[in-house]
């Protein structure tokens, strides 16, 4: 899998920077693909360690042959409008 393929795997799965009033910091987390995150105070910065995470996250189960977790599906409003919502493994069962 080449870095572009990557790149557009990785922009598939929804990506959350929230503060933590608890932690006193920011949290970024991917939950369709993987448990934990990242922290720290800049949430531009926290957002842009969460997105390289997860590419290096895709780039660790291509190796390994594993398959990567479905996150997506679209659904159509009654607009017309595509929607892009995310799955969560838990969800599914």
């Amino acid at each position: 899998m080449n870095r572009k393929q990557v790149k557009e795997r990785a922009a598939r799965y929804a990506k959350f920077v929230e503060w933590s009033d608890e932690d006193h910091c920011f949290i970024g987390r991917c939950p369709g693909l993987f448990a934990g995150g990242v922290h720290g105070n800049d949430e531009a910065r926290v957002y842009k360690e969460l997105c390289k995470a997860v590419e290096e996250w895709i780039e660790l189960l291509h190796k390994d042959k594993a398959p990567l977790p479905e996150v997506l599906e679209r659904c159509r409003t009654e607009n017309a409008n595509i929607i892009e919502l995310t799955l969560l493994p838990i969800l599914r069962e």
